[in-house]
């Protein structure tokens, strides 16, 4: 995890937030688009 953290540069606490939260709401909504693709 620590290495991930370097990696992107995430130093400060709101970084780590700001780019995990994106990359959630990212997720989920490609995840609801495939099971509307899906059913419809």
């Amino acid at each position: 995890m620590q290495k991930i953290s370097e990696y992107f540069g995430l130093e400060t606490r709101s970084d780590c937030i700001w780019f995990y939260g994106f990359y959630t709401v990212a997720s989920v909504l490609l995840l609801i688009n495939m099971l509307i693709a899906h059913v419809l």
